[in-house]
């Protein structure tokens, strides 16, 4: 098991953004990322309570955890946790869009997959962060699950808000039939700046 503590990232141009920017059939057990959301260097949202120091900010495809992962089966995240030093100020912030409006922000992940691409396979994960992002796909836990890509026994315990629709406690959108959450939870609120989606 390892930690890593003291994390940020002020990359509001950048694709790609997490402690991981993208993960291709890799495998990671117990890591556990603790993201310093109080630095006062890094500006927030200033329409939104308490983003202010958000502790990793980017424009498409962010999470806590990783930006991005692909690989189906071989890639496999396992028994990793995302936290933040301060649990009442955002965490993880996207800026930007691609596609449609498409943000893919979430808590410990951005996209669990992309277009064309199969998502990963992450089971017994944890994100304790809140999550902001001014577009759609923004999540507790992942912005974005595409096609074979499986989250299981995980949890999203911070809010959500966001400037668009298509956002949810623990996923902001599936991508198609294949795509799988079981055995999965949340607890925070979601907000919705703008609830019709435009």
């Amino acid at each position: 098991s390892h930690t890593i503590s003291g994390l940020w990232i002020n990359r509001p141009e950048m694709p790609g953004v997490g402690f991981f920017g993208v993960l291709d059939s890799a495998v990671v057990t117990n890591l556990h990322i603790r993201i310093d959301n109080t630095n006062a260097g890094v500006q927030g949202n200033a329409g939104v309570t308490g983003t202010a120091g958000v502790g990793i900010n980017g424009k498409v495809s962010v999470g806590g955890f990783a930006g991005n992962a692909t690989g189906a089966d071989q890639c496999r995240i396992t028994g990793c946790t995302v936290s933040a030093a301060d649990s009442g100020k955002t965490a993880v912030a996207s800026y930007g869009q691609r596609g449609s409006n498409y943000a893919y922000a979430g808590g410990f992940i951005g996209s669990c997959g992309e277009q064309y691409r199969s998502g990963a396979h992450i089971t017994g994960c944890s994100a304790a962060v809140n999550v902001y992002g001014t577009h759609h796909n923004i999540g507790g836990f992942a912005g974005f699950v595409g096609t074979d890509g499986y989250i299981g026994t995980s949890s999203a315990t911070g809010s959500v808000t966001t400037g668009m629709s298509q956002s949810g406690g623990f996923a902001g959108r599936m991508g198609d039939a294949r795509s799988r959450i079981e055995n999965c939870y949340s607890t925070g609120a979601v907000t919705e700046l703008n609830a019709s989606g435009n």
